[in-house]
């Protein structure tokens, strides 16, 4: 059970860092998904892609988290909200990748993509995040 304690938004750094790493993978993906077909790096295997779908939109659903949970949200309200930022996060690369040569919208990728999210959320938003954020500096007032 979580205290009054435990839901106190983060210091300002750390709100800063968390929405600038999340923000940072982000851009990664767009810029990974605006490469055309082919000139990318070839996996192994058929179905392969969805695996590094989800692994890569986990990244992107436990920064969400982190980053939601430094603005005071309760375990699981940001756990649900990174899961949902996720999903649309996803779905959006999606339709990118419907204007970029060699490349399709793929509703697989997207189920794909939001198994990541929120499996990335529920891990983002737990006991790690809670050590993160109490490991930052509090700020001193004035």
């Amino acid at each position: 059970m979580e205290t009054a304690e435990e839901h106190r938004r983060a210091p300002r750094g750390a709100r800063i860092m968390a929405w600038g790493l999340a923000a940072g993978w982000a851009a990664l993906i767009f810029v990974a998904s605006s490469i055309p077909r082919g000139a990318g790096v070839p996996l192994p295997g058929a179905g392969t892609d969805k695996v590094v779908h989800a692994g890569v939109f986990a990244v992107l659903g436990a920064l969400l988290a982190l980053a939601l949970r430094a603005e005071g949200l309760r375990r699981w309200r940001a756990a649900g909200a990174a899961a949902l930022l996720g999903l649309a996060y996803g779905a959006l690369d999606e339709v990118h990748q419907a204007f970029t040569p060699g490349r399709s919208m793929d509703a697989e990728d997207v189920v794909a993509d939001a198994a990541g999210a929120a499996l990335g959320a529920l891990v983002g938003s737990g006991r790690a995040a809670e050590v993160v954020l109490a490991r930052w500096p509090r700020e001193e007032r004035r």
